[in-house]
């Protein structure tokens, strides 16, 4: 386009708001730059050209995404079902992922998220292959699943700061083991529902557990830290 240039092995742009997007074909690394947030992807009409990010043109080919420092925010779907990308590092300047923005990334295997970060959008890593995650200490709100059917994730640890969890790690089928912050209050429905855990510890902050948090799981008792009462029945 018009606001491109190529070089022998690279090629460079802007958006529309003036972010700068590069992209080296020998490695087929995707870099954005620049100040600022990723304004939303317009899905209403997603055949249109005009409603895609400047960068979707490397939905098929990139391998490597990296958002550089400056940029604040990723929009949603900005990257969704880039399918051969195995890795992105996000820098400690964003502070929110949109919905759906890394949705369906299926050779998506890890994920660096910014201790700045302190927003996950429903849906955000949904149908990736993420191996292992660090969730930052000052996240604050995960929405509906954000994490849900990465099925090779583990473990997680749940940050201090994040007060309720909602269905973020549903159907990650080989999750066997999760700690739970003091100060949490909340598990919604299906949060951990088909997963593999067999047993959890419930702190004594957690107010409200919905009856499917744990449908399709091997828990049977969970063992709860409240003096108000030893067990609970799932």
């Amino acid at each position: 386009g018009k606001n491109t240039v190529y070089a022998a092995d690279k090629a460079t742009g802007r958006d529309k708001d003036g972010h700068i997007w590069t992209y080296d074909y020998d490695t087929d690394t995707l870099t954005i730059s620049g100040k600022g947030a990723l304004r939303d992807a317009d899905t209403e009409d997603w055949n249109s050209k005009d409603n895609r990010p400047v960068w979707d043109k490397f939905s098929e080919t990139a391998k490597h995404i990296i958002i550089e420092k400056g940029i604040t925010g990723i929009g949603n779907e900005n990257f969704s079902s880039f399918f051969k990308v195995k890795d992105v590092v996000i820098a400690d300047t964003v502070i929110y992922i949109g919905v759906d923005a890394f949705d369906g990334c299926v050779s998506l295997t890890s994920v660096t998220l910014p201790d700045s970060l302190l927003y996950i959008g429903a849906y955000a890593f949904d149908w990736c292959d993420i191996k292992k995650i660090v969730l930052p200490k000052k996240l604050i709100k995960m929405e509906e699943g954000c994490f849900e059917a990465n099925y090779n994730i583990t473990s997680v640890i749940i940050p201090k700061n994040l007060k309720r969890i909602n269905a973020a790690f549903g159907s990650v089928k080989r999750l066997k083991n999760i700690v739970l912050p003091e100060g949490l209050q909340v598990i919604y429905d299906f949060e951990f529902a088909a997963t593999n855990l067999k047993s959890i510890d419930i702190t004594k902050s957690v107010t409200t557990i919905a009856t499917s948090a744990f449908i399709n799981t091997e828990i049977k008792k969970l063992k709860m830290m409240s003096p108000m009462s030893a067990e609970a029945t799932v």
